[in-house]
C-alpha cells in the first residue's frame, strides 16, 4: 500500500510540476504572441521568398510537447494577386530548453491541407508560390492582395531586426529535427495555348517527411505521390528519397542529392506544356524512368535522367534513354549537356507520328542506332547519329522514295556557327551528302555557306507521286550537285542534275535514251518579298535543260522525230504568291542541224496558288517530219513547210485552260494532196479560242482566212466522257475566183461566184469528217478556148464525209449551146478527181444550138462530104437549129466521165454522144451521131464520084426511066427534051452523120467518120439515140 502511494504520489508531482512548467511557459509566451506571428512570419517569407499571410496563430500546452504553436491559413501570392498557396494548418513543437533560455526554437512541423498552384500564363509570366531553392536576399515577391502599398511588404530579414529592437524579445530561431505534410495538392495551370480553358496537371503527395540525419541542418527526403493531367486517363505514380542540407538559419539550401522514381507515366500528361509539333508524345510513355539530383551550394549541380520510352499501349521498349546535364551554382545556367537515345528494333511509326508531316507516311519497317546530343559551358554543342532503316513500306513521300536507309551526320554548333561536318543518307535507291557552315544559325540575318550531292539509281518513284510531274519517267541514275552561299536573304544557289545515264519519257512525247547526254540547271539568288508575303523569301533564278538526240512523237508510232535536241531556259520568280516562269526560250532542232526546227519564247504566270497565265510565242520552221510529228499529216496528205511565228495565250481558272492562238500563213508552203495548194507569199492566217479541261477541249471561237476565203469553227474538239467530238464549221465567204489560186483542179476553169457552208465535223474512227451542206450563189464556170460557158449557177448539196449527196444545180449554159440547165446527182470522194466516184444527170431546156461554131471543123472535112458539106454549112435552119431537150446520164469514175446516153433532141437536128472526158485534163475521146433533116441538094450530082457513075450508065438510065428521078435529086443523066414534065421537088430527107470527138473538151477536134469504122455496137446506139 505504500509503494503504491509513492507512485501516485510521484505521478501527481509529475503533473503538477508539467502543469507549472507550461503555466510558466504561457506567462512567458502569451504576452508576446504578436512577437512570435512576427517571427514565424519572418522565417516562413524567408523560406518561401514571397510575401506571406497567416490568419492566425495560436500557443497552448499538447501533449506533443509542453507548447504548441499553430499557425492557420497561411497564403501566398501570385502576379495577377491570386492565390496560388494556401496551407490550412501548421503546428510547430519549441524545443524545451530553449524556451528556458527566452528563445523561441521550432524543432518539429506539421502541416496538413496543402494546396499549391504554379500558372503558366500566356503573357509569358509565371505564378509560383515559391522560388525554387537557393533562396537569396531578395524582399518578398508578388501582389499585395490587400491592395496595399508595395512599401508596407518590408525585407523579412528587416522585419526580425526591427522587432527584436523595439519588444526586446527573446530572438527566434528554427531548429528543425522533422517535417511531415499530409494532404498536399499541386496544380500545374497552363494558359499559353488556351486561356479559357487551360491544361490541368495534379500532383497528389500522399506522404512527404523530412528528418534530421545527424549532421547538423541536414536531412533525409522521402516523397510517395502521383500527377495526374485533365482529360487522360491514368496517374504517375513517383517516389522521391534523398537529402538536402540547409544552412545555420535553415534560409538557404547547401546540398542536395535526390533519386525519383517513375514506375510508368504517359508523355500525354505533359502534352498540355508541349508545343503542337509535339502533340505525337501523346502515343508515347517513359518506364522506370530515374531522375538523380546532385547539389552543392556555390559549387556545381547535377541532374540525370534514363528510363526506357515505349507506345502507350504497349509494354514494348522503343527507345532507351540517358541524359545528364550540369548545372551552374546558382541553377540559373547549363553548363554541360549531353544525352543519348538508343533504339533497337524500334517502329519507324514512333518518327512519323512525331513528324506528323502529311508528305511522309511511312509503313511498317524498324531501326536500330544511336543519338547523342552534348554541349558544354561555351554554349557550343555536338549531335551525332548513327540509324538503319529496315522493312519501310512506303504509301507516300514527297521526296525521296526510301526503302532500307541508313543515316549518319555529325553536327556541331553554338549560339554563332553551326557546321554539318557529315550528313549522308544511303540507301539502295540512293545516296545524299550534305556538309557545310551556317553562321548566326538562330537568327534570321544567317549565313549560308553549304554543299549537297546526292545521286540516285531512279526517279520514277519520285515522279510519280507528284501530280504536277505525273507522266514524266526517268529510269537510270540521275546524280545531282548543289550550293548555297550566303545571307539567307540573298543567297546564291545553284543546282545541277546530269541525266546522261538515264532514259526518261514525257507522256510518250518525248524520249531520251541512255547515254545521251541530258542536263538539268537551276541557278539564283533568295529575295526578300515584303509587301507580297509577308517579308517570307522568294527566288529570283534562271534554270534550263538541255537533252540530246531526243525521240519525239506527237500523234502514235508512225508520227516521229528522231535525234532531236531539246534545249530549255527561263527566269523563275517564286514568292508567297506563286511562281512565274518568265522570258521562257524552247529550242528544239535535229542533232547538228544547222537551224531550229521550232522555237518557243513565253511566259508562265501564276502557277501555285494562283490561277494560270500562259502567253508564247512560237517560231517554227516547219517541214513534213515535223508535221508529222504534231499529228498533223492525216495520213501524210497534210503537207506544210516554210517558217511562222505563233503567238499563244493560256489563262487558267478553276481547273480550266483558256487559250487563244493567233498563226499567220503567208511565210508557208501547205497543200493536201493534189486538192488544196497555198504558196508561201500568200496572205492568210488561223485564229483560235477556246477552253481545254480534263473533260474536254472546246473551241469558242476560230477562223481560217485566205484571200477569197473565210472560214469560222466553233464547238468541241474532244470530250472524254463520250469520247466524241462536234466542230461546227462556217464557210462564211468563198469566192471561186480567188480560190481557184490554191486549189488547182479548179484552176482554168473561169470560176466566179460565191459558195456558202454549214458543216459539223464529227469524230470517226478515221479522224474528223463533215456533215451538213453548201450552196452556190451565181457562180460562172468560163473555161479557156471553149466552146460552152456556165452562167448564174445556183444549188446546194448534203455534205457526209467526202460524199456528196443531194446535189442540185440550176444556171444556163452558153456558147456552142444556148438554154437553161439544171444537173443533180451524187458523188463520193469528191476531195480530188482521182478518186471521186459518183453519177450526175443532166438535163438542158429547150434552146438553140451554134453549128457555126464548128464551121472551122466542118470545113476540114469538105473534102469527104464535097457538095453536101458545103449544102449543110450554107443552110440557115442547119446553121443554128433548135432543140427540145438535152439530156444524159454520167458515170463518173478514176478521173472520168463516161456517158452512153447523152442525146439532143427537137428540130431538124437530132444527136448523140457515147464516150468520155477525163476531168483532170479536160481531154474529150467520144463518138458524135448526128441525124440532119435536109432538102436534097442540086449540088449532090456535081460530086465527082457520083457524075462518073452517072455518065457511065447514062443510056440505061434513060432507058429504065431513072434520068428523070435522079433529076430530083440534082443529078443531071443526060439532056432533056422539051416538053417533057418538071420532077416533083421531094420532102426533107434525114441524112446520118457521124464524127469523132477527141482534143480539148473547150475546143475539141470534130472528124467525120464512116459508119462501119465506129463498130456495129456503136453505131448502133448513136442511130438509136438520135432516133
Amino acid at each position: 500500500m505504500s509503494n503504491l502511494k509513492k507512485i501516485v504520489l510521484v505521478l501527481l508531482s509529475v503533473c503538477v510540476l508539467f502543469l507549472v512548467l507550461g503555466a510558466g511557459l504561457l506567462w512567458i509566451f502569451l504576452p508576446s504572441n504578436e512577437w512570435v506571428k512576427n517571427g514565424i512570419e519572418t522565417k516562413l517569407a524567408q523560406a518561401v521568398n514571397t510575401r506571406i499571410g497567416i490568419g492566425a496563430i495560436s500557443v497552448g500546452l499538447s501533449l506533443k510537447g509542453p507548447v504548441t504553436v499553430v499557425a492557420t491559413d497561411i497564403t501566398t501570392f501570385g502576379h495577377s494577386g491570386q492565390e496560388n498557396l494556401r496551407i490550412s494548418k501548421i503546428e510547430m513543437t519549441p524545443a524545451l530548453l530553449a524556451l528556458f533560455r527566452g528563445m523561441l526554437s521550432i524543432s518539429a512541423i506539421e502541416m496538413s491541407g496543402v494546396k499549391a498552384v504554379v500558372t503558366l500564363n500566356a503573357d509569358g509570366l509565371q505564378d509560383y508560390p515559391f522560388v525554387p531553392l537557393p533562396v537569396t536576399s531578395q524582399g518578398p515577391l508578388g501582389a499585395d492582395p490587400t491592395g496595399g502599398n508595395s512599401t508596407s511588404h518590408a525585407d523579412p530579414v528587416q522585419i526580425e531586426e526591427k522587432t527584436r529592437s523595439q519588444d526586446h524579445q527573446p530572438s527566434m530561431t528554427w531548429s528543425i529535427d522533422s517535417v511531415k505534410a499530409r494532404d498536399v495538392a499541386l496544380d500545374l495551370v497552363d494558359r499559353r495555348h488556351d486561356s479559357e480553358k487551360p491544361g490541368l496537371t495534379s500532383i497528389a503527395i500522399s506522404e512527404m517527411t523530412l528528418r534530421q540525419d545527424g549532421a547538423p541542418n541536414t536531412f533525409k527526403v522521402n516523397m510517395i505521390g502521383a500527377a495526374q493531367t485533365k482529360g487522360h486517363d491514368g496517374a504517375a505514380k513517383f517516389a522521391v528519397q534523398g537529402s538536402v542540407g540547409l544552412n545555420s538559419g535553415l534560409d538557404g539550401m547547401q546540398s542536395a542529392q535526390f533519386k525519383a522514381t517513375v514506375d510508368i507515366a504517359d508523355l500525354a500528361m505533359a502534352s498540355t506544356f508541349l508545343p503542337d509539333y509535339a502533340s505525337a508524345l501523346d502515343q508515347l510513355n517513359i518506364k522506370g524512368a530515374t531522375i538523380g539530383v546532385d547539389y552543392h551550394s556555390g559549387s556545381f549541380a547535377k541532374v540525370s535522367l534514363s528510363g526506357l520510352i515505349g507506345q502507350t499501349k504497349s509494354d514494348t521498349a522503343l527507345l532507351k534513354m540517358t541524359s545528364q546535364a550540369d548545372l551552374s551554382a546558382d541553377l540559373a545556367t547549363v553548363t554541360k549537356f549531353e544525352t543519348t537515345l538508343e533504339a533497337s528494333n524500334t517502329p519507324v511509326s514512333l518518327i512519323t507520328q512525331f513528324l506528323k508531316n502529311p508528305s511522309m507516311n511511312w509503313e511498317g519497317g524498324t531501326f536500330d542506332g544511336m543519338l547523342s546530343v552534348n554541349s558544354n559551358q561555351g554554349g557550343v554543342w555536338a549531335a551525332k547519329a548513327a540509324l538503319k532503316f529496315q522493312d519501310i513500306k512506303q504509301s507516300s513521300w514527297r521526296w525521296i522514295p526510301l526503302r532500307s536507309p541508313s543515316i549518319d551526320f555529325v553536327v556541331t554548333g553554338g549560339s554563332e556557327r553551326l557546321e554539318i561536318e557529315d550528313f549522308k543518307v544511303i540507301d539502295q535507291t540512293g545516296s545524299l551528302n550534305l556538309s557545310g557552315i551556317v553562321l548566326q544559325p538562330w537568327l534570321d540575318s544567317r549565313v549560308l555557306d553549304l554543299n549537297v550531292a546526292c545521286s540516285l539509281k531512279s526517279l520514277s518513284n519520285i515522279l510519280s507521286d507528284l501530280d504536277s510531274l505525273n507522266g514524266f519517267n526517268v529510269n537510270g541514275p540521275v546524280a545531282f550537285t548543289g550550293s548555297v552561299k550566303g545571307p539567307l536573304a540573298k543567297a546564291q544557289f545553284e543546282l545541277k542534275a546530269d541525266m546522261s545515264s538515264a532514259a526518261f519519257d514525257f507522256l510518250g512525247s518525248i524520249a531520251k535514251p541512255t547515254g545521251k547526254k541530258g542536263l538539268l540547271w537551276l541557278k539564283g539568288v533568295t529575295v526578300q518579298t515584303a509587301g507580297k508575303g509577308n517579308g517570307a523569301l522568294g527566288v529570283d533564278a534562271t534554270c534550263g535543260a538541255d537533252f540530246f538526240e531526243t525521240t519525239v512523237t506527237a500523234a502514235g508510232p508512225k508520227s516521229v522525230m528522231k535525234d532531236v535536241n531539246i534545249s530549255f531556259k527561263s527566269r523563275l520568280d517564286y514568292d508567297s504568291q506563286g511562281l512565274d516562269i518568265k522570258e521562257a526560250e524552247l529550242d528544239l532542232r535535229r542533232h547538228n542541224g544547222p537551224s531550229p526546227i521550232a522555237k518557243i519564247k513565253g511566259n508562265i504566270l501564276g502557277i501555285t496558288p494562283g490561277p494560270l497565265k500562259l502567253s508564247a510565242t512560237i517560231s517554227a520552221n516547219i517541214d513534213q517530219q515535223l508535221v508529222k510529228s504534231l499529228g498533223l499529216d492525216n495520213g501524210d496528205k497534210l503537207r506544210i513547210a516554210g517558217q511562222t511565228s505563233i503567238a499563244l495565250k493560256i489563262n487558267e481558272a478553276r481547273g480550266s485552260y483558256s487559250f487563244n492562238l493567233d498563226a499567220p500563213l503567208k511565210q508557208l508552203d501547205i497543200s493536201f494532196e493534189e486538192s488544196f495548194k497555198k504558196k508561201q507569199g500568200v496572205d492568210g492566217s488561223i485564229n483560235l479560242s477556246g477552253a481545254y479541261s480534263k473533260k474536254a477541249t472546246k473551241l469558242g471561237s476560230g477562223s481560217i482566212t485566205l484571200p477569197g476565203l473565210l472560214i469560222l469553227a466553233s464547238g468541241t474538239i474532244s470530250d472524254q466522257k463520250s469520247d466524241s467530238a462536234d466542230l461546227d464549221i462556217n464557210l462564211k465567204e468563198a469566192d471561186l475566183k480567188k480560190l481557184s489560186l490554191y486549189f488547182p483542179e479548179l484552176s482554168g476553169h473561169g470560176l466566179s461566184g460565191k459558195i456558202r457552208g454549214l458543216v459539223t465535223l464529227k469524230r470517226e474512227k478515221n479522224g474528223f469528217e463533215p456533215h451538213g451542206s453548201f450552196q452556190l450563189d451565181s457562180v460562172q464556170i468560163r473555161p479557156e478556148k471553149s466552146m460552152l460557158t456556165f452562167d448564174g449557177i445556183s444549188g446546194s448539196t448534203k455534205v457526209k464525209g467526202m460524199n456528196l449527196d443531194e446535189l442540185t444545180l440550176d444556171g444556163r449554159i452558153k456558147g456552142f449551146v444556148e438554154a437553161p440547165i439544171k444537173c443533180s446527182g451524187r458523188l463520193q470522194d469528191f476531195h480530188s478527181m482521182n478518186t471521186m466516184k459518183g453519177a450526175l444527170s443532166v438535163h438542158v431546156g429547150k434552146g438553140v444550138i451554134r453549128l457555126q461554131n464548128f464551121k472551122g471543123n466542118l470545113a476540114k472535112s469538105q473534102a469527104l462530104l464535097g457538095a453536101l458539106g458545103a449544102t449543110l454549112l450554107n443552110n440557115p435552119s442547119i446553121n443554128s437549129p433548135e432543140f427540145s431537150q438535152i439530156s444524159g446520164d454520167f458515170r463518173i469514175a478514176a478521173g472520168q466521165a463516161e456517158t452512153n446516153n447523152l442525146r439532143q433532141v427537137g428540130g431538124d437536128l437530132k444527136s448523140g454522144i457515147i464516150g468520155s472526158m477525163d476531168l483532170r485534163s479536160q481531154t474529150l475521146n467520144a463518138s458524135l451521131g448526128a441525124k440532119v433533116m435536109v432538102n436534097p441538094p442540086e449540088q449532090i450530082g456535081k460530086i465527082p464520084a457520083v457524075k462518073e457513075l452517072v455518065k457511065k450508065h447514062e443510056g440505061l438510065l434513060k432507058i429504065i426511066g431513072l434520068d428523070k428521078e435522079l433529076k430530083r435529086f440534082g443529078i443531071d443523066a443526060g439532056e432533056t427534051k422539051q416538053g417533057d414534065p418538071e420532077p416533083a421537088k421531094l420532102s426533107k430527107t434525114p441524112i446520118n452523120l457521124f464524127f469523132r470527138l477527141s482534143g480539148n473538151a473547150g475546143s475539141p477536134n470534130v472528124t467525120p467518120v464512116l459508119e462501119n469504122s465506129l463498130g456495129e455496137h456503136t453505131a448502133s446506139k448513136l442511130k438509136a439515140l438520135t432516133e
